[in-house]
This record gives structure tokens, sequence and C-alpha cells, in this order.
């Protein structure tokens, strides 16, 4: 009976111990799973995550999506360009109405005077103006009279053979400039006149420069025909030479070059009377 006993117990124990392993294989086994299935969530969270990234990648790249990106940028150029050319366009039409008369705007325009300091009024003096268009008509009209009242020294219309030869091929003066300047004494004035002329059997008007030096007398402005004494005769050769004055000169110069290039009978007319050079 002891015998059973013990052997009874020895059975137990080895139970026991069995059922020990078994608990412990069986926490192993759980801990295995458990550490198993962790690694399945987090293998299926990196697909997942892999997967979302893939899907990403294809929307940024996806050229089927660039083509409307691409046309969109292009269609902006295009309307920023027409913008630009239709904001040049305004600046010209309005450069074109309303800037192209300012003077700022008119540098670069040629003319005969262009860059060059204009020393002279023009038509400026009534009485001068008037002076000399009398002294003009007189000519043509040969009058011998009217003549000798606008000048200082009379004598000079003492013989008017001269003055009628050319009266019977030059007249009708017309379209007077008259330039003036101040005069070497107190009130004197120093005139250039231009004004154009009919020339008998020529078509194309004539065009010529006077010069005279106008004294203020009791009996009003009169044309100084006598010989200048040498202050006022340097003055005027130094005023003749300024550049604005040479510019008139030139200007009635290649006024009668032209004629004469386009015109037969103004070309003898020039070349009799030595104008034409």
């Amino acid at each position: 009976m002891k015998k059973d006993k013990e052997e009874i117990e020895e059975l137990d124990i080895e139970k026991e111990i069995d059922d020990s392993v078994t608990d412990e294989n069986q926490e192993e086994t759980s801990e295995y799973d458990e550490t198993e299935k962790e690694t399945e969530v987090d293998e299926d969270f990196n697909e997942e995550y892999e997967e979302e990234t893939e899907y990403d990648e294809d929307e940024e790249y996806d050229e089927d999506d660039e083509e409307p990106k691409k046309k969109s940028k292009v269609g902006l150029i295009i309307v920023l360009i027409f913008g630009w050319a239709a904001l040049v366009g305004l600046i010209v039409v309005f450069y074109m109405f309303f800037l192209e008369d300012l003077p700022i705007m008119n540098k670069d325009k040629a003319s005969t005077t262009e860059e060059i300091e204009i020393t002279y009024e023009v038509n400026a003096n009534e009485a001068i103006n008037a002076l000399i268009q009398e002294y003009f008509f007189a000519l043509e009209e040969c009058n011998q009279e009217k003549l000798m009242s606008l000048v200082i020294d009379f004598s000079a219309f003492s013989d008017m053979s001269k003055y009628e030869r050319v009266a019977s091929v030059m007249g009708n003066y017309q379209n007077f400039t008259v330039y003036t300047l101040p005069g070497y004494y107190g009130s004197d004035v120093l005139v250039y006149v231009t004004c154009n002329f009919d020339i008998g059997g020529v078509n194309t008007k004539g065009l010529n420069i006077n010069q005279f030096y106008i004294v203020n007398t009791t009996e009003g402005y009169k044309i100084d025909n006598t010989d200048p004494d040498e202050a006022v005769a340097n003055y005027i050769s130094e005023q003749n030479g300024k550049p604005d004055i040479q510019a008139l000169y030139k200007d009635v110069y290649a006024y009668i070059e032209e004629s004469a290039a386009n015109d037969p009978a103004f070309k003898k007319f020039a070349e009799d009377y030595g104008i034409l050079q």
C-alpha cells in the first residue's frame, strides 16, 4: 500500500511537471502568436502605405494629367503675349494722336534750323513790315517819289532805268517774311527779307532774300542805303555769318537749285541774272 501510494505521488509529481511544461509551452506559443500577429499587422500597414505611395506618385507624374497643365501654361503665355501687344499698340496710338506735337517729342525731326540758336524775330515789328512791303511795291511800280521817301540817300533813285528793266521781268512781290535783329546803334534794326515774285515767261515763282539796315528817324523808320561806318559794317558781317542767318540763305538757294532743275525757263532766268551759281 505504501508503495502504491508512493507511486501515485510520483505520478502526480510527473503530471504537475508535465502540466507546468505544457503551460510554459502554451505561454511561449501564445507570445509567438502575438509577435507573429504584430508582424503581420506591420506588414499589412507597410503594404497599404506602399500602395498609397504608389498611387500618389502615379497621380503626380501621370502624363495624362501633365498634358492639361502644359496646355494651360501655353494658353497663359499666349494671353500675356497678346496683352503686351495690345498695350504697345495703345502706347503707339496715344503717341501719334496726343504726344507727337509736343516739343519734347520732336527732338529728332529734321529742319533747317535744327539745333541752331535763333537770334532773330519773325514779323515782329509792324512798322518795319509795312516799310519793307512799301519799298518792294514801289520797285514793282517804279515809283521814284515813293522810293526816295523810303530811303536815306534818295539820290540812288535819280536814274530809274535799271529799276525799270528789273520791273519788266519781275513783279507781284508776295509772301513776305521779315526777320529782324537789333542794329548796332540804339534803335537801329538789321533786317533780312524773303519773298516770292512772278517772273515773266516763267511758271515757277522766284524767291529772293535781301538784307537791309533800318534806322529810326524823325520821320519814322527808313532804309539806310548809305555806306555804313566800320563798326556797323563789322556788325552786319558778324550777323551774316551766324548759323541761323546762313540757314535762311541756304533755304533760298536750295529752292533756286530745285526750281532750276525742274524748270528750264527758270534755270535760264537764274543764270541770266547771276542768281544760280
